[in-house]
């Protein structure tokens, strides 16, 4: 019995994560412009705290070539969850739980200098 309810169990688990990937591909698939990625990152961070997942932080990068930047959207804990502020434009509270951030980076060897 025990077998059967792991078995049953992880095959939930499967379907929840394939509803998951399937939100998040049409959240991707609904996108019109680099803007909609912040929401694509919301979502995804959203549905990694729903499946258990418990991440301080959920983050893409993207390398544009044309203008030589390194750019990231991340959503995170809001930092006010634990009595911190920021004075970060780039920062935005969206809600008591999550907050967003762009990021833009030269794309040399700069930033690794430091």
């Amino acid at each position: 019995m025990e077998e059967q309810n792991q078995a049953l169990e992880q095959s939930l688990n499967v379907v929840a994560r394939d509803k998951v990937a399937e939100r998040i591909r049409a959240e991707v698939l609904s996108m019109r412009g680099s803007d909609d990625m912040l929401e694509v990152i919301v979502l995804m961070f959203k549905e990694m705290h729903n499946l258990g997942i418990d991440a301080p932080m959920c983050s893409v990068r993207f390398a544009n070539e044309e203008r030589q930047l390194i750019i990231g959207y991340t959503a995170l804990v809001n930092p006010r969850r634990y009595g911190v502020s920021w004075t970060n434009p780039r920062l935005v509270e969206l809600n008591e739980n999550i907050a967003t951030m762009t990021s833009e980076v030269p794309w040399d060897s700069s930033w690794t200098e430091r």
